[in-house]
């Protein structure tokens, strides 16, 4: 059995997944396996999962819909849409609450955006959180959630902020929306350059990794960001190679050599169910030659058809 032939024998969110992204096909969003087993929990009365909206971590209404999204289903689901409208309408606020100095978190705000825009919704909170992230930009070009801490982030930008910022510009500029498009597109090469002078994952400074785990392959990602999940976005959004990825992509290129990735590191939180840990190998696996299949094709060519046990 080669990587393609697994893949496309695993879950079938991998499975069409699969069939998008390496052999460019045009199919149906999967709505069985896990796919099925989350929206299977969704209950109407609650307009969510009723384990929380934000919190507990990661059986909340926010990160189901995230995972969701990540595994690619249907974000026109009337049960998608229902809870992102609710959570959106619970969630955000610009002025601050009580014994807090900023509204929203900007990593979570920037969340917001992004799955209200992959369900399409036309409701002006949307339009506020534009407003929210092009008011408070870092002077580096990315964004951090405590833009308004001083001194030690009033002008240092994080990886995971500037991340889910920029993947929320991806997916509102995708789905057709104009509101201040023009404007959120200027900031993105420089946002982009924060992510990209790090070489994805090196401190600019000293050259070392910044977190480990930043070199791991996770799913589903969460907030965090790691070297691989840029990697994804940059594809996503049509960025070309740049040289500054080539040492995450040399490591990914060496480790899907000795065979499918691993399930990769934990973030510690609760689970609506347990997932076989062969579908995050799976997962994990499709995400990594989708990389190479962008920036390194004939590492990918050879590596699709090889033979696994």
């Amino acid at each position: 059995m080669d990587y393609l032939q697994w893949l496309l024998m695993s879950d079938p969110s991998v499975s069409t997944m699969t069939q998008r992204h390496l052999l460019d096909r045009q199919v149906p969003d999967a709505t069985e396996g896990w796919i099925h087993r989350l929206f299977d929990l969704y209950k109407p009365e609650l307009h969510g999962w009723g384990k929380g909206i934000y919190s507990h971590k990661w059986i909340s209404d926010h990160y189901t819909l995230l995972e969701l999204l990540e595994l690619e289903a249907d974000g026109h689901d009337p049960r998608y849409v229902d809870s992102i409208s609710h959570l959106i309408s619970v969630l955000w606020h610009t002025e601050p609450l009580p014994k807090k100095t900023r509204g929203l978190d900007m990593c979570v705000a920037a969340m917001l955006l992004r799955m209200g825009a992959y369900a399409h919704l036309k409701n002006e909170r949307l339009n506020e959180i534009v407003d929210y992230i092009l008011k408070h930009p870092m002077s580096d070009g990315g964004w951090n959630c405590c833009w308004d801490a001083k001194p030690e982030c009033a002008h240092k930008s994080s990886l995971h902020t500037t991340l889910s910022v920029l993947e929320a510009i991806h997916m509102y500029h995708k789905n057709g929306y104009r509101y201040r498009l023009d404007e959120l597109l200027v900031c993105v090469p420089e946002a982009e350059e924060f992510i990209l002078k790090k070489r994805l994952f090196r401190s600019v400074h000293t050259g070392e990794i910044i977190n480990e785990r930043m070199i791991e392959m996770h799913f589903p990602v969460r907030w965090f960001y790691d070297a691989y999940r840029a990697l994804l976005y940059f594809i996503d959004s049509g960025h070309g190679y740049d040289k500054r990825m080539q040492e995450a992509i040399d490591r990914l290129k060496e480790a899907l050599e000795k065979g499918p990735l691993p399930k990769g590191g934990v973030h510690t939180g609760l689970q609506h169910f347990k997932v076989d840990v062969e579908v995050y190998r799976a997962m994990n696996t499709l995400r990594g030659l989708r990389i190479l299949k962008a920036y390194d094709f004939p590492a990918y060519h050879k590596l699709i058809h090889k033979e696994i046990e």
